[in-house]
């Protein structure tokens, strides 16, 4: 989904750019230009859309593995999915509504409604999101608290890594 806002917005730039930030044609956009802008921005209110029922999907299935007991499943197999599916399932749903957000704030800087001021408006959506920043790495609390050995065996050395910092600042706060 980030490749699809990300291409979204390039495309939204582009435009703007043609139409120096306008977005109603007052200020003297084409219509050609204002027309697809105001598609651009129905398709961001539709990935919006489609994000937040991902958003609201993994969530419940999140919620679904650490609250069922499955009698098909052994108490030590339903452990390890648990602590295999879970933390997937939060990440997942951490990047859904990030994206969600973004398409949402991409379609509120399109719209006509005059909470972004045409001249800022060019400048605004080039800074929603930075593509450059690396995604930081959180761990729940039942994360932090599982042993070393079975992190180690978890996670990949970087991702471990910061495992052990963070369990240290943990264990620091308290």
């Amino acid at each position: 989904f980030r490749f699809l806002l990300n291409s979204l917005r390039d495309e939204v730039q582009l435009t703007l750019r043609a139409t120096s930030g306008d977005v109603s044609g007052d200020s003297g956009g084409r219509a050609q230009d204002i027309a697809l802008i105001r598609s651009l921005r129905e398709e961001a209110l539709q990935l919006a859309s489609v994000l937040e029922q991902k958003w609201s999907d993994i969530s419940r299935f999140r919620e679904v593995l650490e609250q069922a007991n499955h009698p098909f499943l052994e108490p030590d197999e339903q452990l390890s999915m648990k602590q295999l599916l879970v933390p997937r399932a939060e990440t997942s749903a951490i990047g859904f509504k990030t994206a969600l957000r973004d398409a949402l704030s991409l379609a509120e800087a399109l719209s006509e409604n005059g909470f972004v001021p045409t001249e800022c408006r060019i400048h605004l959506i080039e800074r929603l999101w930075d593509n450059d920043l690396a995604t930081e790495v959180t761990f729940s609390e039942t994360e932090l608290s599982m042993p070393m050995k079975e992190a180690k065996a978890k996670y990949d050395l970087e991702t471990f890594r910061k495992w052990k910092r963070a369990r240290k600042k943990l264990q620091i706060a308290e």
